[in-house]
């Protein structure tokens, strides 16, 4: 049976966080690794064979890349085996085009949200992805740990399936439940120590949310 809610822990770089989320009583339905070095959570080849190396079991696994060149996405695509892509930058119709023939997997499609004017940009791109992500807006290309005005999606109504993304954590996950139509939701910063740094204990209540949401 579908999940009512699916949920996507992000910016997993460390082993002891990717085993705790393999292992939990109840699983993420998405894992995010990001290759940008820019990132506090940036992730090497090495370290993604690694975690190719477990069972995943039913856990999708979603390589975050920013404006990465094809030869960089065919390592990225060998040494984790992802099951999605997900671009975060600023890649056109027809960089997503070409991946479409080297990619067999699923693509994700980040876009920056401040006001209901960024809505504008999903045209764009409906045709050839299957994911959105809506992220805060910034400079960095996300990242920000920052919620945006969750009601410039209160009608939004399109057929892909889309991430509602950026500053989402326990305290008001609840919020975004009831005041998005948004089903697949993506943590990061929201499940940290500090910036970069996993906190189990935070992965484990958001878990344990999404549980009793879905089994309610």
């Amino acid at each position: 049976m579908t999940k009512k809610y699916q949920l996507k822990i992000c910016g997993i770089n460390d082993l002891a966080s990717l085993e705790f989320c393999l292992n939990y009583h109840y699983q993420p339905d998405f894992l995010g690794f990001i290759f940008y070095p820019k990132s506090p959570r940036n992730i090497d080849l090495n370290f993604a064979k690694k975690c190719n190396s477990y069972n995943f079991a039913k856990i999708k696994k979603v390589a975050v890349t920013v404006n990465a060149s094809f030869a960089e996405l065919a390592e990225i695509d060998k040494a984790l085996a992802p099951d999605i892509i997900q671009l975060h930058g600023d890649e056109d119709l027809a960089y997503i085009k070409k991946l479409r023939t080297k990619f067999k997997g699923k693509i994700s499609k980040a876009l920056g949200i401040a006001t209901n004017t960024d809505l504008a940009k999903i045209a764009t791109y409906q045709a050839e992805i299957d994911y959105f992500l809506f992220d805060t807006k910034s400079t960095n290309y996300g990242g920000t740990g920052q919620k945006f005005d969750w009601k410039i999606l209160a009608e939004l109504n399109i057929d892909q399936p889309y991430f509602l993304s950026g500053g989402l954590n326990s305290s008001n996950i609840h919020n975004a439940f009831q005041d998005t139509k948004a089903k697949y939701f993506d943590l990061s910063s929201g499940v940290e120590l500090q910036k970069g740094i996993k906190d189990t204990k935070k992965i484990a209540e958001i878990l344990d949310i999404f549980k009793q949401k879905n089994e309610a």
